[in-house]
């Protein structure tokens, strides 16, 4: 690749060059950084692509140890996952739902909360629902991986902002670039996240329990864009559920608190 398009603004031509050293763990030079599905995974992975290949230019230098967790709200990863993978219809979504109901019949969101709580992850898609800490102490082991900081994932500009700083890249050109770069991938390859996820609506029925709606109507939301905001996908009896399936999470987010850069639970 040419240094001097790269500087000049053109586009990076990127490839998957990084190594997942560990489900969803990229590393770059002296960055490592952590994340899980449905956790902006693609977002840090991009990113992280974008740094490699400046990086092999020299066009920058990520000489100082820093280890990044990105986690995501749980409350909002469930839901967000849900929708994405069980609610909203395609060939994809068809084939895990007749997977599990041959075991279960899950109609709506709450059952789904239900299922997961009384029977762990055995009937549902493991990788997207499990815990975000799952596999921190296998990489400790394995990487060194002790992490500096924690991240919001549902805030990736924060995050690409603060390693620009700590390895003070200061070029106004490579970090437009990066961030064009992480916005047009996130368009590219989510462009059903970016069109039911990124426009709630205000208008909506405080008597309907969202919750127990079935799939086919929130379908029909989803076919006319309106898109109801997650807080009222929960009720205090699931925000329990949800509360004890992603214990392991809470735990470590509170004793890992004074590392957290702003805010994953509101």
């Amino acid at each position: 690749m040419d240094r001097q398009k790269i500087l000049d603004n053109e586009p990076i031509q990127t490839h998957d060059i990084l190594i997942d050293l560990k489900r969803h763990t990229y590393q770059v030079g002296n960055l490592i950084i952590k994340t899980n599905q449905k956790c902006s995974c693609r977002s840090v992975r991009d990113f992280m692509n974008s740094l490699q290949i400046l990086s092999k230019m020299n066009l920058i230098r990520l000489d100082k140890k820093l280890h990044i967790f990105c986690m995501r709200n749980i409350y909002n990863r469930l839901i967000s996952g849900y929708l994405d993978l069980y609610a909203y219809e395609s060939d994809y979504n068809t084939y895990i739902i007749n997977k599990i109901s041959n075991k279960k019949i899950i109609k709506n969101f709450e059952m789904f909360v239900e299922e997961i709580y009384n029977n762990s992850n055995k009937n549902i898609d493991k990788k997207h629902f499990n815990t975000q800490t799952d596999n921190y102490n296998l990489l400790r082991e394995e990487l060194n991986f002790e992490v500096d900081y924690i991240f919001n994932s549902e805030d990736i500009n924060s995050l690409i902002d603060f390693v620009f700083k700590f390895y003070n890249i200061t070029n106004i050109k490579l970090i437009k670039l990066i961030k064009s770069k992480i916005k047009h991938k996130i368009k590219s390859n989510n462009k059903n996240f970016v069109i039911r996820h990124k426009n709630f609506t205000d208008d909506y029925d405080k008597n309907i329990k969202y919750y127990q709606m079935d799939r086919e109507n929130l379908n029909d939301l989803f076919k006319i864009g309106k898109i109801i905001n997650y807080n009222l996908f929960f009720n205090y009896k699931l925000k329990d559920y949800v509360k004890e399936i992603y214990k392991k999470d809470i735990e470590f987010l509170e004793k890992n608190k004074k590392i957290i850069k702003g805010k994953i639970f509101n």
